[in-house]
């Protein structure tokens, strides 16, 4: 829960990888800040360093096209962190030079329209449920480098 000051205790970056994301985390980080979970599709392999001096930092497992198991994805988080504070939405793909295909068009609106859909509505019910948490979002299509063409 936020302290006294409106300070964060638990961040949960959806889109562990997204060096926005991890621009905010590192923004947001104060003395006070306890614990940031970096969610993302490969957390064996994401880089826990450099966000905070004091915060414990730590890597699940999230895909954006998993829409069946986000609910538990943060369920599961906030078991394990307690209640979350701040939550920044920050992950896409960007997509390649193949405008007139339309399965790579689909597969683009799947990660960064549906998926950020689904995992809003599960991360927006559990702050309903708890009481606080505004949150904050930031979805892939804030990435200067997507509208870079």
């Amino acid at each position: 829960m936020k302290n006294a000051i409106q300070e964060p205790q638990t961040i949960l970056l959806l889109g562990g990888t997204s060096d926005i994301g991890r621009a905010i985390v590192r923004e947001l980080d104060s003395p006070l800040l306890r614990t940031v979970v970096l969610a993302c599709r490969r957390p064996d392999e994401v880089d826990t360093t450099g966000l905070s001096d004091h915060a414990e930092v730590t890597a699940v497992r999230f895909d954006a096209l998993e829409h069946g198991d986000h609910e538990r994805l943060i369920a599961e988080i906030v078991e394990t962190t307690g209640d979350l504070d701040v939550v920044i939405q920050a992950f896409g793909e960007l997509g390649v030079d193949d405008g007139d295909d339309p399965e790579a068009g689909a597969r683009l609106a799947e990660v960064n329209y549906v998926g950020a859909v689904s995992s809003g509505l599960a991360v927006s019910r559990r702050l309903r449920s708890q009481g606080h948490g505004p949150g904050w979002r930031c979805h892939g299509a804030c990435d200067p480098r997507a509208t870079a063409r």
